[in-house]
């Protein structure tokens, strides 16, 4: 199964002008230079600049680039004032279309998949079919749950005594990022969201296996008895599966002895706890 893109590469005619557009201009960091090309880094993307004869694309063939968190406005009001644009945004979402020195067509966006699903959900146009939404109780959140999914969270942290300061555009943020940061899933019942569940990626060094680990996993009160939380579950366990992890991790407040009992239905094994050490950074 692929599981991203590996790099790109660009023909280019002039290195130096190219490498004054891709590190001056968008902010990408030279990783290796040589006569003939150069290896930059823009932000996870490996990009390749290979000098040698390039040829102008006519059709709609285009590299789309995400912006980092904060840094769209900025960063394509410097594209509009440094490089000439190829077309008009036209599409939803905030788009800035330019061409590189080579006449390469380049794409400023923000928004990630989930967001344009969400537009043709909401506004199905042009024939556009939404494919591979989940039936049952439990599905991979989107955008348009961020109100539901903000209140939950909130009532997860007031059911430990912690601080809610977290807002729907924070969660916005880590969750549909084109690079984010958790998993997320909702459990609908009743007709609305009742439920969520948010994992991160685990790993262990020492013996190269890698799992998720649950960081999230809350149903609002009304919505319990329903098998909502054992669904979220196996909705985590399936994503490490078919991410090629081996293993679920959960952590759970001593007092919570409901919790700890799901788990262990679930043939989750306590094991003994290390002290776990944290330091503020800000």
């Amino acid at each position: 199964m692929i599981s991203g893109i590996n790099h790109l590469t660009l023909a280019v005619s002039d290195l130096d002008r190219a490498l004054a557009f891709y590190e001056g201009l968008l902010g990408g960091r030279v990783r290796a230079i040589w006569d003939r090309g150069a290896y930059l880094e823009l932000g996870t993307l490996w990009l390749c600049l290979s000098v040698g004869p390039v040829t102008q694309r006519q059709d709609y063939t285009h590299v789309a680039l995400s912006a980092a968190e904060g840094a769209f406005e900025a960063l394509a009001e410097r594209l509009r004032k440094g490089a000439p644009s190829w077309q008009e945004n036209r599409s939803e979402g905030a788009s800035v279309y330019v061409l590189d020195p080579d006449g390469h067509r380049l794409e400023l966006h923000r928004g990630g998949i989930e967001h344009r699903l969400a537009h043709y959900r909401a506004r199905p146009e042009g024939g556009v079919r939404v494919i591979g939404d989940e039936d049952g109780p439990v599905r991979r959140a989107r955008p348009e749950d961020l109100p539901a999914l903000a209140a939950l969270v909130g009532g997860l942290a007031a059911h430990h005594g912690d601080p809610a300061v977290a807002d729907a555009a924070a969660l916005e943020r880590d969750i549909f990022d084109p690079a984010p940061l958790y998993r997320a899933w909702v459990a609908c019942h009743g007709g609305a969201v009742a439920g969520y569940a948010l994992a991160l990626p685990a790993g262990q060094a020492q013996s190269g296996r890698r799992g998720l680990d649950l960081h999230h996993l809350f149903v609002a009160p009304g919505a319990r008895g329903h098998g909502l939380g054992r669904a979220l579950v196996a909705a985590v366990e399936a994503r490490a599966r078919q991410e090629g992890g081996c293993y679920v991790r959960i952590g759970a407040a001593r007092s919570n002895v409901l919790a700890h009992a799901l788990y262990r239905a679930l043939g989750y094994e306590e094991r003994a706890g290390d002290p776990s050490f944290r330091k503020r950074l800000d």
